[in-house]
């Protein structure tokens, strides 16, 4: 049981991270290799809408 806790723990402090720090990161990375919005969606395997969303543009 202790073990399960632990566990758990750890998975949701890994998880939490700022959305919109995120996707400025991704976009300046996106920018910098000269992937074009659409690009970047198919190698992360997403539509480019769902990039959209996360503001990765």
């Amino acid at each position: 049981m202790k073990a399960d806790f632990r566990l758990k723990f750890i998975c949701t402090d890994v998880f939490e991270i700022d959305k919109k720090k995120f996707g400025a990161f991704v976009a300046k990375l996106r920018k910098e290799k000269g992937f074009t919005h659409k690009e970047l969606a198919g190698r992360l395997f997403i539509s480019d809408k769902a990039a959209s969303k996360w503001g990765i543009s």
